[in-house]
């Protein structure tokens, strides 16, 4: 079973994506910020992370920067209200959706970015 990350300071958003991929092959596991969310991936496998841009302690950007490090294959998508803020420091995420953003192609394309890394 793939393994999905979602990191967001917000319980709802969270739970949307819970009830999103709850009829899916996937497990999803929660962050609420992300220095969580970064411990969470030095200490269990994880196949993608669906991050918000801006949360407390870390942010989505700054997250993805300390997982390459360690996982330089890790595909992130981000969901944020600023989209150049997920553009810093040329950082390349798989995407980047804008708030709001369409549900179904929120789940398409996390499924494209798991096939991806997993045809590698």
């Amino acid at each position: 079973m793939k393994r999905i990350l979602v990191a967001d300071d917000e319980d709802q958003v969270r739970m949307v994506y819970l009830l999103l991929f709850a009829d899916q092959d996937l497990e999803v596991i929660e962050a609420t910020n992300g220095r969580e969310a970064l411990d969470i991936v030095k200490r269990e496998p994880i196949d993608l992370v669906l991050s918000d841009c801006a949360m407390p302690e870390m942010t989505g950007p700054e997250l993805m920067k300390a997982v390459q490090k360690t996982h330089p294959k890790l595909p992130f998508v981000f969901v944020s209200a600023n989209v150049k803020e997920a553009l810093l420091d040329g950082l390349k995420p798989f995407a980047i959706f804008p708030k709001p953003f369409n549900l179904g192609e929120l789940k398409v394309t996390v499924h494209k970015a798991l096939d991806a890394v997993h045809t590698d």
